[in-house]
């Protein structure tokens, strides 16, 4: 009786340990290769995903970095500061050079119109520098370009004219008020002036200079 509860015992053990011990089909063909190809997708995914998201985070991050902090500012701080700092430069430089040749100008209509003398004709007379001109020749001017600034103080029409050392020139008529400019080159020696506006010259509107 004993023996029969042993084998019995026994045979249970066994039927048991058979049941527990081996793997089922499923479980050992398809859980593993599951599981496995699962931690395996999943670690390939979390890698990959991983680092492809820092990788890009991190290159568009430096780059938008270097992008506003080195790009940004070099343009708004260095572009604007050498537009603001050297533009205005040139600028000053062409006023200088517009003064320049603006001066130059001037210095050249003044060199061509020489020394100028104011000549104001009335009735009779003839005022030079605001003094008298007489026959005597008293008066004198410096040998060169004369540029004689000629005006009407009068009532009547009057002229000016001028004659010597081959020179034979002459205004327009000038009525009450009117000007007119007469450039001579003039050489030493005595010239006669008058006005040539009838017979003013004999009611005594002439007289003499004298250039050295």
């Amino acid at each position: 009786m004993r023996k029969g509860w042993l084998a019995l015992f026994l045979a249970a053990a066994l039927l048991a340990a058979a049941g527990c011990g081996a793997p089922s089909p499923q479980a050992a063909g398809g859980g593993p290769s599951e599981a496995a190809g699962s931690t395996s997708s999943g670690r390939s995914s979390s890698s990959g995903s991983g680092y492809g998201y820092g990788g890009y985070g991190s290159g568009y991050g430096s780059g938008a970095a270097t992008s506003e902090a080195g790009g940004g500012s070099a343009s708004e701080a260095g572009g604007a500061s050498s537009s603001e700092a050297a533009g205005p430069a040139p600028s000053e430089g062409g006023s200088s050079a517009g003064a320049g040749g603006a001066s130059e100008v001037a210095s050249g209509s003044e060199a061509a119109k020489g020394e100028t003398v104011d000549v104001d004709l009335y009735e009779f007379k003839i005022e030079i520098g605001g003094a008298d001109v007489d026959k005597s020749g008293s008066l004198k001017l410096r040998a060169g370009r004369v540029t004689f600034e000629v005006k009407n103080e009068g009532h009547v029409t009057h002229a000016f004219e001028v004659k010597g050392q081959g020179i034979d020139v002459k205004t327009k008529s000038l009525g009450p008020g009117e000007s007119d400019e007469l450039a001579v080159d003039l050489k030493p020696g005595r010239y006669e002036i008058w006005c040539p506006v009838d017979g003013h010259r004999d009611l005594g509107m002439l007289g003499v200079i004298t250039v050295q």
